[in-house]
Parts: C-alpha cells; structure tokens; sequence
C-alpha cells in the first residue's frame, strides 16, 4: 500500500513539472475568434451565412470525425477588439454550432470552454510593417503587434495555456475598375494571387514578420500562424488552375469570397488547429464547386504539405504545436521513399525513390502554367530533369503515379 501511495506522489509530481504541451492530435477545439468579415462574412448577394463563414466549414468537416467543436466570436478590426471588446461577448455564433458560453445564463470568457483563441489583422494595412503605428489606427503611435499583445496579455490572464493563432488573410485587389459590376483582367487576377502568395510585394511577409514580433516579445504564448490566404491562391492557381470563374469564388474587391473561398479556409484551418488530415471520407455540400469537389484529395493533401513546410529558420513549425501532421499523400512518400533533390534547384533536379514507379511529370508556374512534361519518368534511372531555362522562383511538380494513377503535388524553388 505504502509503495502504491509513494508512486502516485511521485506520478503527481512529475505532472506538475512537465512542460504544457498539447496532444499531438488534437481532438477538441473549443475556439473564441476575434474576427472580421475575411473570416466570417454576412454576405449581401447570393451566397448567405452560414456558407461564407470559416467556422462553418471547420464544424461541418468535425461532424464526420469524433472531434469536438464549439464557435463563438466577436466582430470587427484589432483596435475595436482591445478598445470596446475586452471582456469579450460572444456575438457571433452559428446555428448547430455549440458555442463556448452563453451570456444569458451569466456565463462569461473566464468561466467558457474556450480553449482556443484566433485573431486577424485587417488586409489593407501591410504597406506598413507590423510593429509600426498601425494607419487604421486613430490613437497615434500603437502598432498591431502592441494591440496583440494587450489583447493576448488579457486572455492568458483570465485563461492560462490557450492556444493562440493568427489568421493570415488575403489582401484587397487593386483594380482599374470597380468588381462589381466589371470582372478584374486576368492581369489583375494573377496579380492579386501574386501578392497573397508572396512573389510579389510584402503582403505574405508581412504576417510572418507579425508572428516574430510575437513570437519574440511574448514567447511563452507560442502563437502559431496559419497562412489561409496563401494556400488559397496556390490551390487556385497550381493544384486547380482556372477551374471556378472568378465571379463564383470572390463577390468584390475587398475581396470578401463565396462559399468555395471560405470552405478552403474552413479546410486550412481545421487542418492546423486539429493537426490531422481531413477524413477521405468527408464531402462537403453541392454548394462548393464541382473543381473542389472532384479534387479534393488533391487539395487536401496539398494544404498538408504546405502547412508542414511552414517553417522558423531554425525548422520549428509555424502552423502546429506538434509536428508533422501526415497525409495519406506525405505517408505514401515516406513509404515509397520518394525525395526530390536537390530543393532549392539551380540548374537540374532529379526525383529519387526505392521504388521501381513510373510518373508523368508536369512542372507548373504560380499561375497554373504548364512549362514542361516528362512522360514515364522512372525514379530508379537517376534522370536529371532540366529547369535552366526557368527564371528564378516558386514552381509546383505535380507527379502522376502510373501505377496506381494517384497524383502527388510538391513544391521546388528555383534559385
């Protein structure tokens, strides 16, 4: 009996002095978002609430696991949420969606379930850098990093170990014309994705220069950032290219989207906030587009590779607590032992496995391209496929497996 109790302290204390991590599958998220209309959008046209609202998605794609969820949220920018916000009051919720308390029966942030917080800066502020005095802002001299920083310091007071995300968005398009009624150029368009996805301008960077700056000033909060606006412009330009008219994914420049722009954010983010693979067995209504629809394995494997290579330099995750999060796609390469080296290519790059599959390789631009086709290339043959002639930048190989016809989609750099 004597050694029974002895193991039982000795058990209690070991607990009390183990660093807080969380489950590397997480199986309940219970999130609070302090969010705008990138994230949750009362759309005035065609596509109503709930469809054009990232937390929609998130819970419709928990219902075919055994996940728990629960939403709820306030509206508006950074400073509204530090100024007129705090303590917080759950005035967005969704119908079917638990929240994470109800202030009518006297709940409140400190005694909810929130166990998750997620936050977005507004999009049309990044010509300046994060920890400058934000332009949005009319009290002189505050910047977005010292709003999220007062904002997080109040949470962590009332709810210690929360988990903190930043949602990184997508920017406001510059169009010569005003959409509505005039669809943008197919310039506009490629700019617009060129932006969001970084090979253009400081949008993309702006937000890993805001996860630093809170990662650096309050490092026990571990923020994590997850790049929904990105992924989007990469899935819409290299894994399906010029498939949805652009009327059917964003409804104006600002841009607020339809429900196929807020169904792949719902996708993103239940992807990092779970660290898991969506279920293969999960499809979502014939409100989203045919082209998400019929790819999407595709798609899903594709937002699993990107969050598991968003990186620190030092190689530390960006998106996840715990890491990698395996797809069926990541866990057929690590079978197969497929690499593709070298990454970042100069000149020439060859694909490498223990395996004796044939592929059809295509290599794609950002802008869904076609450049180059290498038909039944053999990763057993030591064959260098030559990009020489490309320009420097971010290019996607999309190999087709001949033996079992399954596509895998990854990224090179090209120095």
């Amino acid at each position: 009996m004597k050694s029974k109790i002895t193991l039982v302290i000795v058990l209690i204390f070991i607990s009390l002095f183990q660093p807080y991590k969380i489950n590397s599958q997480v199986n309940d998220v219970q999130v609070f978002g302090f969010i705008h209309s990138l994230v949750h959008h009362a759309s005035q046209r065609e596509t109503p609430i709930p469809e054009t609202a990232t937390f929609y998605w998130v819970n419709d794609i928990v219902q075919s696991t055994s996940d728990t969820f629960a939403a709820s949220g306030t509206f508006g920018q950074l400073t509204d949420h530090v100024d007129r916000n705090l303590p917080p009051n759950p005035g967005i919720g969704y119908d079917g969606v638990p929240g994470t308390w109800d202030p009518d029966t006297g709940g409140t942030f400190t005694t909810s379930t929130t166990n998750t917080i997620l936050i977005t800066a507004a999009n049309f502020i990044q010509y300046v850098s994060p920890t400058q005095p934000d332009p949005a802002d009319p009290i002189a001299g505050r910047s977005v990093v010292n709003k999220t920083e007062t904002l997080f310091d109040w949470l962590n007071n009332e709810k210690p170990n929360l988990r903190f995300y930043i949602y990184g968005n997508w920017p406001e398009m510059d169009l010569m014309n005003s959409y509505p009624p005039t669809l943008p150029t197919q310039n506009e368009i490629d700019e617009f994705h060129n932006i969001t996805m970084g090979t253009s301008g400081s949008f993309d960077s702006w937000w890993t220069d805001y996860q630093d700056a809170i990662v650096t000033s309050r490092p026990s909060y571990n923020a994590r950032l997850i790049p929904v606006g990105r992924i989007i412009s990469q899935i819409l330009t290299s894994v399906i290219p010029n498939q949805i008219p652009f009327n059917e994914l964003y409804e104006d420049s600002d841009p607020h989207g339809r429900a196929n722009i807020y169904f792949l954010a719902g996708m993103i983010t239940y992807i990092a906030m779970y660290e898991k693979e969506i279920p293969t067995s999960y499809m979502p209504s014939s409100i989203i587009s045919s082209a998400i629809r019929n790819n999407l394995t595709q798609i899903r494997n594709f937002i699993t590779q990107e969050l598991n290579n968003f990186n620190f330099s030092n190689g530390d995750s960006r998106v996840f607590y715990n890491r990698p999060v395996l797809s069926t796609e990541e866990n057929q390469i690590t079978e197969n032992h497929i690499s593709i080296t070298p990454n970042p290519v100069k000149n020439t790059f060859q694909i490498e496995s223990q395996t004796n599959n044939t592929f059809d390789v295509s290599i794609y631009n950002i802008n869904g391209q076609v450049l180059k086709n290498i038909s039944n290339y053999n990763t057993t043959e030591s064959n260098f496929i030559n990009i020489n002639n490309l320009s420097s930048g971010i290019y996607f190989l999309r190999l087709k497996d001949q033996t079992n016809n399954s596509t895998i989609t990854r990224k090179i750099i090209k120095r």
